[in-house]
């Protein structure tokens, strides 16, 4: 629909027709706006749902392991002597 205020088409075509065309695009524009009003209020609330989660996560790893790390029996970034990459081990 804007497209066509831009191009001229419907211009020529609504001459006379002002106040319902106005009418047109208030109710255009109205829904667009309810739409992207909504849209940002559910991405507002994901965002802070994702960080709830992510903590939770963290909490949950720190509980689990906890006891480990503190005792020293989870070493973290080993080197093996047969390759220079780097692995995760927990003994028990």
């Amino acid at each position: 629909m804007l497209l066509e205020n831009l191009t001229g088409v419907r211009v020529v075509r609504a001459f006379g027709k002002e106040p319902f065309e106005e009418a047109r695009m208030d109710r255009a524009f109205a829904a667009y706006a309810a739409t992207s009003i909504r849209a940002n209020r559910l991405f507002a609330n994901l965002d802070g749902l994702s960080y709830l989660f992510i903590t939770l996560f963290i909490i949950v790893v720190y509980w689990l392991c906890g006891g480990r790390i503190t005792a020293g029996a989870f070493q973290m970034a080993t080197s093996s002597p047969s390759s220079n990459t780097r692995s995760w081990r927990c003994s028990t």
